[in-house]
């Protein structure tokens, strides 16, 4: 039952991203922002719902629907900004660097890996 609730709000996240990203199309300078105003969204929301969620006695299937499922939907950037919101409120801030930049360099390191590794294959 859990991963059914965290997969009706993860397909109702998902929607509701590609409806903002169409939403918010537009360029400055020829970034994209769609998904930076997109993400940004999600990560204010995910500040406002784990804040919410934790100060006020909900129910489990409130918190999955809402936290990993319909925030995951949306973005996961949001389950990265959760997760270093909690770093800060126990105001380990090594492990806050830290996070940051491995969640960073380590994701667009793989990217880097997989799009090589694709191109030897069908080269």
């Amino acid at each position: 039952m859990k991963y059914f609730i965290i997969g009706v709000g993860g397909g109702l996240g998902a929607i509701t991203r590609v409806f903002l990203a169409q939403l918010f199309h537009v360029f400055l300078h020829n970034i994209p922002l769609g998904i930076m105003i997109v993400n940004a969204i999600g990560c204010f929301v995910a500040g406002v719902a784990s804040v919410w969620v934790i100060s006020n006695p909900h129910s489990e299937i409130v918190r999955q629907f809402l936290i990993p499922g319909f925030l995951g939907g949306v973005t996961t950037f949001a389950a990265f900004a959760i997760d270093f919101g909690q770093l800060c409120e126990r105001q380990q801030y090594d492990n806050v660097i830290m996070y940051v930049v491995l969640s960073i360099i380590i994701p667009l390191g793989c990217f880097l890996l997989g799009a090589k590794f694709i191109r030897i294959i069908f080269e």
